[in-house]
């Protein structure tokens, strides 16, 4: 846009330079204010809005994953908290010593898990589908050999999670003290 100029003295000693636009005009006889926007504002606003809507869909796809990885831990939590409950009902006197992979009696007889634990999802139409399979260890050592009525009880649960080669894993511990002594 050029402007045209005028000088005008008021009041004195100041002086204005007051500015008057002149209009350019193209070929047809319209003025460039009117003509529209050109093709390269068009792809420039093209590409910020698909580097917005980008950023918006890779969001989403982490929440997504997020969502995933919160509910396999609250399920393995939930079979961790589950397990231990269960041997406020075993006697103090048959929680033997054992490593980690071993088993004993008293676990399969309380409904106790030692091995795979599957976490299944009802379908529409009555069926039943497997999600998840979890994996579950136990390990009970005395705290210090000296000590005979106090037993350290280590629970994990593990499973292996999509789009992972290193499983994940979910610890609880536990102290069970003998109180019939």
């Amino acid at each position: 846009m050029v402007s045209v100029g005028t000088l005008r003295r008021d009041c004195g000693n100041e002086i204005i330079f007051k500015m008057k636009p002149k209009i350019i005009r193209n070929e047809s006889g319209l003025d460039r204010r009117h003509l529209g926007i050109s093709l390269i504002e068009v792809m420039i606003a093209l590409m910020v809005l698909s580097f917005g809507l980008l950023t918006v869909a890779l969001m989403q796809l982490h929440a997504m994953q997020g969502t995933s990885k919160g509910r396999h831990l609250t399920a393995a939590s939930m079979i961790a908290r589950e397990q231990l409950e269960q041997v406020g009902r075993v006697p103090f006197s048959a929680l033997n010593n054992k490593a980690w992979g071993q088993s004993e009696a008293w676990m399969t007889e309380l409904g106790l898990a030692q091995g795979n634990v599957s976490v299944v999802v009802d379908q529409p139409g009555g069926a039943v589908q497997v999600e998840r399979v979890y994996a579950v260890d136990w390990k009970i050592s005395d705290v210090v050999p000296q000590n005979l009525d106090l037993k350290n009880i280590e629970l994990s649960v593990t499973w292996l999670d999509e789009n992972s080669v290193n499983p994940k894993s979910f610890s609880l511990a536990t102290l069970v003290v003998n109180n019939k002594r």
